[in-house]
């Protein structure tokens, strides 16, 4: 299989993506419908985990959302894991002693659904003020150093979400869980660990949006091919749609890049042959020590 022949460029991507200190992870569904011992309506995933540092995305396909992916897929990597609030991330956090971060955008986003909902809305409208006063902060200081974003993070948008944290705890008691504007207020407090660390790192996103904005091609791919049809057609999916999302992140054309890799590929016999093949807009080196977080 062709795709298969693109996998050393797969590795270099996965190793250059480990040198940092910061990934962030998310997932969607896929259909296969010949896959062994499973129904052709089974829900099997995709997986993404980018560097943002690098603009690299890299899917990997999986028939399940068990932990034991993500702790297979980050084995060897130790820094910053960002991801929203699905616990299956836990097992690859604890194993290898990864610092986990929290998605501001998914608590706004249960906090947007409560705003819609009369039961729920003067809590959703409160809430979404006080996280729309973070997301201004974020950008005003966009391109500040990261030491600056910090600095701000701290001294500005912490307040302001400690001031959610308390006025959330105190309302919990008054609302429904089930409601919208309960299951918002739970979702913000049972993450806020996760949440509350993203204002004490200034080289980090309030929010998984950046992984999830790289997935969407994928999506918009599926609603129209709508499934896979055996298991080594989603692997090849999978490695294709890395290097596709990868290439366009870094302002290369997709088809070029494709036609230069297909052209270049079967020459290429040293570990610089195959970086040269990257579509990165610089390849750092291998052995890059890792930012301090």
């Amino acid at each position: 299989m062709v795709s298969n022949q693109l996998h050393p460029l797969i590795t270099l991507l996965k190793e250059i993506a480990f040198t940092r200190n910061y990934l962030q992870m998310d997932e969607t569904t896929l259909q296969v419908l010949d896959e062994p011992g499973r129904p052709a309506t089974s829900k099997s995933f995709m997986w993404v985990m980018s560097s943002p540092i690098d603009n690299i995305y890299l899917y990997h396909y999986a028939p399940t959302r068990s932990g034991d992916i993500p702790a297979m897929l980050l084995e060897g990597y130790q820094g910053l894991l960002q991801v929203d609030g699905y616990d299956g991330y836990n097992q690859a956090v604890v194993a290898y002693g990864l610092t986990r971060l929290g998605c501001w955008m998914h608590a706004r986003r249960d906090f947007f659904e409560a705003s819609k909902s009369k039961q729920s809305q003067k809590i959703g409208n409160y809430a979404l003020k006080l996280i729309k006063k973070i997301y201004k902060i974020e950008e005003r200081i966009k391109d500040e150093t990261p030491e600056n974003r910090l600095l701000v993070r701290r001294q500005e948008s912490l307040p302001i979400a400690l001031e959610l944290k308390t006025w959330c705890e105190e309302e919990k008691s008054r609302v429904t869980p089930t409601s919208y504007g309960g299951q918002a207020i739970n979702y913000l407090l049972n993450e806020w660990i996760y949440l509350e660390r993203c204002f004490h790192h200034g080289n980090v996103s309030l929010d998984n949006g950046n992984v999830e904005r790289h997935i969407r091609p994928f999506a918009i791919g599926r609603n129209n091919w709508l499934f896979a049809d055996t298991v080594s057609g989603a692997h090849a999916s999978a490695t294709l749609y890395s290097l596709q999302v990868t290439a366009v992140a870094n302002g290369h054309n997709p088809e070029k890049y494709f036609e230069m890799v297909f052209t270049k590929l079967p020459l290429a016999q040293t570990e610089q042959d195959f970086l040269d093949l990257l579509p990165l807009k610089k390849i750092p080196p291998l052995d890059l020590e890792p930012p301090p977080n």
